[in-house]
This record gives C-alpha cells, structure tokens and sequence, in this order.
C-alpha cells in the first residue's frame, strides 16, 4: 500500500472510530484496525463477531493494500502529528507501516490481514429505505436510553425498528419506561421490516452519525438478521436481537385527564434543586404534582421529594396546567433519562388514572413520547 491522506482526515476517522469500538466486540486481536486502500478511498475499518465498522476518508492512493494495527497506538500517533499530508507505505508482506512527514520518518510494525470469511462476506443485501443521517441520529437520542440490559429478556436490550413505506418508528422499552419517536424516509421501503437494533449498535451509530448531515442507506440481509447503515463515508452492519418485542400500542394515549405545559429547563433545574439538597430516602423517588389553576393561585408544576431527616423539599415550576391536580411518583433516574433525551424549549407532561403512567412530549415533535411506569407512593407521604 502507498498512500497519501491529510492527518486532519485520518485523525477524524480514528477518533470516530475509537468512539464507537467502545462498544464493539471484536474478532481476532483485540483493539486492531485494518488500515487499508482500495481503489481512490482510504479505509479504516474494524471487524467484530457481531458487528463492521468501516470509515472512508479521501486520499491519494498510488498502491492498494492494507495492514492490521493497534488501533489505539494508531490513534495515538496521528493525533500528535501537525497538520499536514503525510504518505502511508505498507511493505509488500504488510506487516510494517511507514509515516513520512516533513522531516519525520515513523515506523509501526503491524500485521498481515488474513484473507478469512466474515459475517459480510456472502450477504445479498437489499436496500430497506434511506433517511437523512441527522433524522436518525435524533431518533437513536431519543430512545437510547430506555434500552433494557437484563440478559433474561434480550428483546428488551435493543430498539425496535419498524418499516413500513415512508414511515419508520423507533422504539425503545425495558419493562419501567418506553421511549417512542418516528423517522421519515425519503426513499420508501418496498416491504415491511421489523427487527431490533441491539443497544450497544444504537451508542455505537449515535457516535459515528453525530454532526453528519448527509443521507443514510438501510440495508438488510434477506431474513433481517443483519442490518446495514450506509453513507458516503461509512458502513456499519450489525447482527439483530431475535425474538418478538412487546407490543406498546397499549400505551398510545389520546386524551389525558391532565397535562401541564412547562418550560423544559425550568423543570430540569426544579429536579437539579431537589438533588442538591441530598436526598436519598424513599427509593429515589421524585414527585411531579401538576396544579390546576385556583382563586388563590396561578396553575403550576411541584417537584418534591423526601430528604433523609425525613423534611418534604419542594421545587416549583409556573405552567399551564389543564384537568385535575395529579401526582405521580417517579423513579428519579428515569426522569432525569428522559429529560435528558428532550432538547425542545417546552415540554408537555401528561397524566392518565389515579396509578397511570406519565408521558413526556417534546412540544412541537408529537411523533416523540416518553413514558414512565409510576411508583407507589411513600408511606410518609400518604
């Protein structure tokens, strides 16, 4: 191989793919990358027992080859070299890299790929649909997070994906919480598909997708047991969760019997108050009591809890608040989960029952909701 790339490039797509090998399994030696060239692209990629990851960057390529190194090392060595073009020889048995630099001459010794079959090697690969890469990355954000991790029930361990013409929905579920949102292809899917993303795919994705504004290519095996995400500079493919998911449509409200619209930030920080005043008793349980207007007050939204010497602490929040005053027990991980997910300037909370769950909807997305199962109410606090 004898190629020549800009270290801005190269350092790019290291550090992308660093990103995402956090959470990838891999084949062969732990931690290596095949630095490789085939026709006018320069490759980075990394092959796992589940999972390939392989990120294009633009070059001059004057001789294809490849070489396998560790990626850290790698990763390392561009990110200290200035920025400029620098030439990559790989000798003819490949297993020894040379870097030449303006007045700097590096060698990294490697080893040579083996022409052995992966998981891609036979796929007859037909495309699903195609969607801009920011619309899927705002959808991997908005559910990620309620992805189970319970090895007892693995079909909760990923997103549900499911295709049909122009629509794609992305769920997310893990027994206490559901996070729902909507993707729209610009490129309609000839069939219906429904499989599942396995979590650790959807972090992966979410790194390497973040700040991309191009198109993205879905493509899938013929059973839909592998799925393949494209762009002009990247291919991700990854095995997918067998099993059936549950089905959520139970949990499509319409009419809640409450709802309170509030600034998002407002409640972020109400909750933000309440825990830095240390509370840690009843469970980690927060409260969100919605209060309707009255002769003696503007409606409003009051975020409490129980502290450890047994005081209420209370945070409120001025919002319009429509039906009847409600309060809903919360696991406060979950909400803050949720929260964290919701980047719009309001958001609406929504109530159904005396025991229902809770719904959070990003004002102006009504594709997006997030639910929460409620908890029991402190004995305390009865």
């Amino acid at each position: 191989m004898d190629v020549q790339v800009h270290t801005a490039h190269l350092h790019n797509a290291l550090e992308r793919i660093q990103l995402a090998a956090k959470h990838f399994g891999y084949l062969g030696s732990p931690g290596t990358v095949h630095l490789h060239s085939e026709g006018t692209a320069i490759s980075l990629t990394i092959d796992g027992a589940m999972r390939k990851l392989s990120l294009r960057t633009t070059g001059s390529v004057a001789r294809t080859g490849g070489i396998l190194l560790p990626l850290s090392d790698v990763a390392s060595l561009i990110a200290q070299l200035p920025a400029t073009v620098i030439r990559l020889e790989v000798d003819p048995p490949g297993r020894q890299l040379t870097i030449t630099s303006p007045g700097l001459v590096i060698t990294l010794q490697g080893q040579a790929p083996l022409d052995v079959p992966t998981m891609l090697s036979s796929v007859q690969w037909s495309t699903l649909g195609r969607c801009s890469a920011h619309a899927l990355h705002h959808a991997i954000e908005q559910v990620r997070y309620a992805t189970g991790t319970n090895e007892r029930r693995p079909v909760l361990n990923g997103a549900r994906l499911q295709v049909h013409g122009a629509q794609a929905s992305l769920i997310a579920a893990d027994g206490f919480r559901v996070a729902h949102t909507e993707i729209l292809l610009t490129e309609p899917a000839q069939h219906v598909h429904d499989f599942i993303i396995p979590r650790d795919d959807l972090y992966a994705l979410d790194s390497i997708l973040n700040g991309t504004c191009e198109a993205v290519t879905l493509r899938v095996s013929p059973s839909d047991s592998i799925i393949m995400l494209s762009t002009s500079w990247a291919d991700y493919a990854c095995d997918t969760i067998e099993g059936e998911y549950p089905d959520i449509s139970r949990f499509v409200t319409s009419a809640p019997e409450t709802y309170a619209e509030i600034v998002t930030q407002s409640l972020r920080e109400a909750i933000q108050i309440i825990m830095c005043l240390g509370y840690l008793a009843d469970r980690g349980c927060i409260a969100l009591e919605l209060v309707p207007v009255s002769p003696l007050a503007t409606s409003h939204v009051i975020v409490k809890a129980t502290a450890t010497d047994g005081d209420a602490v209370r945070s409120t929040c001025e919002g319009l608040v429509h039906g009847q005053a409600r309060s809903s027990w919360l696991n406060s991980i979950f909400l803050q989960d949720a929260l964290e997910a919701i980047r719009t300037e309001y958001i609406r909370i929504e109530v159904t029952g005396t025991n229902g769950p809770l719904y959070l909807r990003p004002v102006g997305f009504p594709e997006d909701w997030h639910l929460i199962i409620t908890m029991s109410q402190p004995k305390n606090e009865s």
